[in-house]
């Protein structure tokens, strides 16, 4: 994705939306499927660290994904 051509707001956005992710995965018990898969697939990863970078570039503040 071309993140050097989204809004400051879209990034933080998609930045949250990837903890929110997690957070819901995280949530369900063990016996559960998951819902998003944030941890068991690469692309999640490879897509928070690459929205992290534009955040970082742009100086913009925000919060790291504990992976």
């Amino acid at each position: 994705m071309k993140f050097r051509l989204l809004t400051i707001s879209s990034l933080i956005q998609l930045h949250a939306s990837v903890k929110r992710c997690m957070a819901e995965d995280d949530g369900r018990p063990a016996s559960a499927d998951w819902t998003w898969g944030v941890r068991e697939y690469r692309d999640w990863r490879v897509h928070s660290d690459a929205l992290e970078a534009e955040l970082k570039r742009r100086d913009i503040p925000f919060t790291s994904v504990v992976w």
